[in-house]
């Protein structure tokens, strides 16, 4: 009985810890920033992407005003279609009322430059959106493993 009950606990702990990484946000009374992450760099890699989802959580949409990382000497918004910097960014990056942007490597996305050092597979780093209505908020970004191949 005991190896079974051993069992069991060590099944839960892994379920908990697991849940508990898929969980990763950030949320005020009006924004949820819900995973926001990159893969890992080789070094001498200077140039990033960070994917999220920002979800709308009130009626009235917002708009980012601003977003930095202590990582990076510059951050910039880009668009599936195009490149937005500086104020343009944040007067373009907007999510309307109860609606989500879903942001990917292949379409919206933030892109970090100057970035000094290469980042690790589980590491983080934060990022500060400064958003209109709900304020600044604070992100930790988690690094991921770059995908291998995949089999035939």
């Amino acid at each position: 009985m005991n190896i079974f009950r051993a069992f069991a606990v060590s099944a839960l702990v892994l379920v908990a810890s697991v849940s508990a990484s898929g969980a990763h946000s950030h949320k005020t009374k009006t924004l949820e920033i819900v995973h926001p992450w990159t893969f890992a760099t080789e070094p001498g890699t200077q140039t990033i992407a960070v994917c999220m989802t920002v979800k709308s959580l009130a009626p009235k949409g917002d708009r980012l005003l601003s977003v930095s990382s202590p990582i990076a000497s510059k951050v910039a918004y880009h668009r599936g279609d195009g490149v937005l910097e500086g104020a343009a960014a944040g007067a373009q990056l907007r999510v309307e009322g109860r609606q989500t942007l879903e942001m990917s490597m292949t379409g919206d996305r933030f892109v970090l430059t100057g970035v000094e050092k290469a980042l690790w597979a589980y590491d983080t780093f934060q990022m500060t959106l400064v958003f209109e209505r709900a304020g600044r908020i604070v992100v930790d970004v988690l690094v991921e493993e770059v995908p291998g191949p995949q089999p035939d």
